[in-house]
């Protein structure tokens, strides 16, 4: 069964002028698309997801991007040391970027709390009271940016102590981080996903629990010699994980169209254009014309003239698309003082 018909429309404007000697016409092809930018997802956090291009590691969102390239692109905004305040403060700059393009945001992961869960002592501690009210007014900003797309809240995972007393001893300094704090970071991105998880508009992915929770015992497995950032291991439970959270959204990769044919299906050229207006409102062919007449019988033979000369080949390779029906029928005229005008409509619909 083919589905609804989507509209196709060609409209052309043919005015008319007594001072005008001859007449020309011009046609133009304009391609389908599918409504604008190609659809992107957006990461942002701190180094967590900084890092997740990096293929040494199996990065995670490297390994997202390999899963949904031809469908869309991952905007990786993850940076190093930075917690939710400084995050916050980042965005009126950060989102006006995307302008008119915000539209084909399918989703965004918000992944903080690593680097606000420090010591008091350390300067990217964020209290934990302001912690939950900057992940409020970022997600806040991230909806009216973005209204269209999902959200996922990612809890910050739990630290091998050991491992980064260490690495901070060999640095000169001492630790400023313990599993126990980040347990009560984590804790608080499951309450500020609890309040906005209506409508499904936001989705809590566990990172610190799937790392083993607020204790850290095997959490030297995921991460790298430093105790704290991703080792191949943890970047594929988190891959994984962000994964099958999409899946429950209807986001997954198999959910998601490509963005261009495969080569099996192109025996030629014209078969890209066919794939690209398989049931996606095209606006097509346009034409525009002037005439040398003040009344309206030479101003519609003039239309009869560019509809069966000017687009004869245009109209036949549309009509030779599968599932396509042309109906060409002029729709209205409209009269000035000067000039004769006819507003002439071409539909051209598609099924399937």
């Amino acid at each position: 069964m083919f589905g609804i018909n989507h509209g196709l429309i060609v409209t052309a404007l043919v005015f008319a002028a007594a001072a005008l000697a001859r007449w020309r016409t011009t046609t133009t092809r304009v391609p389908a698309f599918l409504g604008g930018s190609r659809p992107f997802a957006l990461l942002l956090g701190d180094s967590l997801t900084g890092r997740g291009f990096q293929p040494e590691h199996h990065g995670w969102v490297a390994s997202l991007s390999d899963r949904y390239s031809r469908k869309l692109d991952l905007v990786n905004r993850g940076y190093g040391g930075w917690n939710s305040r400084w995050v916050l403060r980042a965005l009126p700059h950060l989102l006006p970027r995307w302008g008119p393009d915000a539209a084909q945001c399918r989703w965004v992961t918000l992944w903080l709390g690593a680097n606000d869960a420090v010591d008091e002592w350390a300067k990217q501690h964020v209290p934990l009271v302001e912690f939950r009210a900057n992940l409020r007014a970022i997600i806040s900003q991230l909806r009216a940016a973005f209204p269209e797309a999902k959200l996922l809240l990612l809890t910050p995972p739990p630290c091998d102590t050991d491992a980064w007393a260490a690495h901070r001893l060999r640095q000169g300094k001492s630790s400023e981080r313990s599993p126990q704090q980040v347990g009560l970071y984590a804790e608080a991105v499951r309450e500020v996903a609890r309040e906005h998880a209506g409508g499904e508009s936001a989705v809590l992915v566990d990172i610190h629990r799937a790392f083993g929770g607020a204790d850290g015992k095997g959490v030297s497995s995921l991460t790298l010699e430093d105790g704290v950032h991703l080792g191949a291991n943890g970047s594929d439970l988190v891959a994984g994980e962000v994964l099958r959270a999409l899946d429950g959204l209807g986001l997954g990769v198999e959910a998601c169209a490509e963005d261009a044919p495969g080569h099996a299906e192109i025996e030629s050229a014209a078969d890209i254009d066919r794939w690209y207006t398989r049931g996606v409102p095209c606006s097509g062919l346009r034409f525009t014309a002037m005439a040398s007449t003040s009344s309206p019988a030479p101003a519609v033979a003039l239309m009869d003239q560019m509809a069966t000369d000017s687009f004869l080949s245009s109209l036949a390779e549309l009509r030779s698309m599968p599932h396509t029906h042309v109906n060409e029928k002029p729709v209205g005229r409209a009269e000035k003082p000067n000039d004769f005008g006819v507003l002439v409509t071409l539909n051209y619909s598609r099924e399937g």
